[in-house]
């Protein structure tokens, strides 16, 4: 598509426009996603720790999303035959949270947070399950 190939010219969004990006109607596209990278990556990690809870939720394996496969063929070196799917996506959001996390001890103080709640609720609907 046209417009896809001028997403790389494209400004820097708003942080809240380029989570929208994340979700399923997406899929997790290559050029989107690394869109939707170099926006998080245009803003210091203290200002997306707002939004550290849905970046966190990406990292969980949900079994209703179902990966799609893009390969891109547009003559550009990067990606050319990337094979794209929902699982890239999970793989792009555990760098950018962890290169954050080196960058700022807030950030590494609040994702460690997050992520020992999502593993907290996760064993305690478990548990809740067995009994």
């Amino acid at each position: 598509s046209p417009i896809l190939q001028l997403l790389p010219h494209w400004a820097p969004c708003s942080l809240t426009r380029a989570l929208e990006f994340l979700s399923p109607i997406y899929k997790g596209h290559p050029r989107i996603m690394a869109y939707v990278l170099r926006v998080l990556e245009s803003y210091p990690p203290e200002h997306v720790t707002f939004f550290m809870p849905q970046l966190v939720q990406i990292l969980r394996c949900d079994a209703a999303v179902s990966p799609l496969s893009v390969t891109v063929n547009d003559g550009n070196p990067f990606w050319s035959g990337v094979s794209c799917c929902y699982y890239v996506l999970q793989d792009l959001v555990e760098g950018y949270l962890i290169t954050s996390a080196q960058r700022s001890f807030l950030f590494a103080h609040l994702l460690i947070w997050q992520l020992q709640v999502f593993n907290a609720k996760k064993t305690h609907i478990f548990s809740l399950l067995i009994l």
